[in-house]
């Protein structure tokens, strides 16, 4: 009988150790998301919590195979009755247990799925919904990030602004989803031709606006050379061809955001006036 409480203690002893130690590795994978979240501090407390009592289940299962061997078995069993065959200890351990369970359901489900939320709001709050590119909001952080950059840094940063010709006219032949379809195969092919540390952003209808930190104007005109004839070459569902033009200025150090993104402006502007599908470059 005492034997087989012993080993019956043991079993649930062993239990508590393996989940104490399961959510003690989950925790440490998900320790970068409950930084992000703020809750590491709370969730680590808890968890040194939950080590410290394993600790003592381990103490216990140690205990409970030494007893036999030190005093007799009625002693034993007194003993055995004192500390587990009661309704406090089956409490605790139901507590642990419980508590254990609730940080592994908030490891791996609540605290992954907040993130994902998160990061659903915020590309939200960042991105046009149709293209997927930055939006205007988006880019007045990255233009004012960029140049404070370039700053102190001395680095060099470079603008080019595209606009798509005759947009309009795509829209009233062949209606808008085909004109949608236009601008979202156009941001496709432009991230196919930039850098990932290149910020493509939406400036408004048909016009995109490409941040390119450290680059030269030489490159950027380049760059933009090599994305009008992208578009130019590509053949586009229900349109056919279409074309692109392109403004394309470089950072000064009296610049603000303004007066770049107006210089870039009005290098296209005089791109489309020179008869579209064109690069032009503002000094």
């Amino acid at each position: 009988m005492i034997f087989e409480s012993i080993f019956l203690m043991t079993i649930i002893d062993i239990s508590i150790i393996c989940l104490t130690g399961i959510a003690f590795w989950n925790f440490y994978r998900n320790r970068h998301t409950l930084k992000h979240l703020k809750v590491f501090s709370g969730v680590a407390l808890v968890l040194i919590g939950l080590v410290v009592t394993s600790s003592l289940y381990i103490i216990d299962i140690i205990s409970m195979y030494l007893l036999p061997w030190v005093m007799s078995s009625e002693h034993v069993y007194r003993v055995m009755r004192t500390l587990h065959f009661n309704y406090s200890w089956i409490l605790s351990t139901l507590g642990v247990a419980i508590i254990v369970v609730g940080l592994l359901y908030l490891n791996r489900i609540i605290f992954p799925r907040n993130i994902r939320l998160e990061d659903e709001l915020r590309k939200r709050a960042t991105t046009d919904s149709l293209t997927h590119a930055y939006n205007r909001s988006e880019l007045d952080n990255i233009m004012e990030r960029e140049i404070q950059r370039c700053r102190r840094y001395n680095t060099m940063l470079s603008l080019l602004v595209l606009d798509i010709d005759y947009f309009k006219k795509i829209n009233d032949r062949h209606g808008h989803l085909a004109g949608d379809s236009v601008l979202k195969t156009i941001v496709d092919l432009t991230r196919d031709n930039i850098r990932g540390t290149d910020c493509l952003t939406r400036w408004g209808g048909e016009e995109f606006i490409i941040v390119l930190p450290e680059t030269g104007l030489e490159r950027a005109e380049a760059l933009a050379e090599r994305i009008k004839r992208t578009v130019q070459d590509y053949e586009f569902d229900q349109v056919g061809k279409v074309t692109a033009s392109f403004g394309v200025t470089q950072w000064k150090t009296d610049d603000l955001a303004e007066t770049i993104i107006k210089r870039a402006d009005d290098a296209l502007y005089r791109a489309k006036k020179s008869g579209r599908n064109r690069v032009e470059v503002g000094l």
